[in-house]
C-alpha cells in the first residue's frame, strides 16, 4: 500500500494497522495550497487573528504552506484512535519506530494536542541539513571556479609577457 508519505511512516502505519485494525489513514501529503486553505480557514484574512469563537487549543494548524511536515511527505493523520484503549499499543509500536514522533505528545499552550498526527522526528532539522549541504556544495563550486579562473588569468598574463619579450 502506497500512502504517499516517507517509507518510514508507511512502515509505521502498517504496524499500527496490525495492532489496531480500526485505525484508518486520513491524510498524508498535503500540498502547500491546501495547507494555506486550512491555515486561513480559522483566521481573519486581513489581520491573521483567529476568528471569533476559535480557541487556540482548537486550531487545526499553526503552520503555513511549506511549513508543515505534511507538505514534505513527513507526516500523516489517522482516524479511529481511542486513547483509552489504544495509547499503550501505540506507545509500544513507537518503541519499535524511534524515528517517529506522535502528536499526542506535542505540547502547545499548556495542553496535549493532535493525537491523530504522526511525523518523522526532526524532519525540519534534517531538511535544513540537506539544504546546508547543498549550500556548501555551491560555495565549493564557486571557490573552485574562482581558483581555475585566477590560474588561467595568471597563465594568460605570463603568455602575454613572454610574447612581448620575444618581440
Amino acid at each position: 500500500m502506497n500512502l504517499g508519505v516517507d517509507k518510514r511512516l508507511q512502515n509505521f502505519f502498517e504496524d499500527l494497522k496490525k495492532e489496531i485494525p480500526k485505525i484508518q489513514f486520513a491524510e498524508g501529503y498535503r500540498p502547500n495550497k491546501k495547507q494555506e486553505e486550512i491555515y486561513w480557514s480559522q483566521r481573519d484574512r486581513k489581520t491573521g487573528e483567529l476568528l471569533p469563537g476559535i480557541k487556540p487549543e482548537d486550531v487545526a494548524t499553526w503552520a503555513r504552506g511549506g511549513q508543515s511536515a505534511h507538505n514534505h511527505k513527513k507526516a500523516f493523520d489517522v482516524d479511529g484512535i481511542n486513547l483509552k484503549t489504544d495509547k499503550e499499543k501505540i506507545d509500544s509500536i513507537l518503541q519499535r519506530h524511534p524515528e517517529i514522533q506522535w502528536g499526542y505528545y506535542f505540547r502547545r499552550l499548556g495542553k496535549w494536542n493532535d493525537p491523530r498526527h504522526f511525523q518523522i522526528k526532526d524532519w525540519k532539522h534534517n531538511k535544513l541539513q540537506m539544504a546546508g549541504i547543498g549550500l556548501i556544495g555551491i560555495i565549493l563550486l564557486i571557490l573552485i571556479a574562482y581558483f581555475i579562473y585566477t590560474q588561467i588569468s595568471k597563465s594568460e598574463i605570463r603568455k602575454i609577457k613572454t610574447e612581448e619579450k620575444l618581440k
